[in-house]
């Protein structure tokens, strides 16, 4: 009785841990379609400053982010 105390843990710890893993190969399998044109997108730009909306782009895009020099390009 004891090791299934202490087992039924371990099992929920490991069930937990595979459930992770397809959800990240989900989200990279979204993130390929969408660059590649075969999933329609919604962007929206955002100014926080005055809480309105500046522009948003729909349709098949491709995102790309070049964080050196901090600029977003939208194709």
């Amino acid at each position: 009785m004891k090791r299934i105390a202490l087992g039924a843990p371990v099992i929920c710890l490991l069930m937990l841990a595979g459930c992770d893993r397809e959800a990240n190969l989900a989200s990279e399998n979204l993130s390929v379609a969408a660059d590649q044109f075969q999933i329609e997108r919604r962007i929206v730009f955002y100014n926080t400053i005055d809480s309105s909306y500046m522009m948003t782009i729909e349709g098949l895009c491709s995102l790309g982010n070049n964080d050196k020099a901090g600029e977003l390009s939208v194709t």
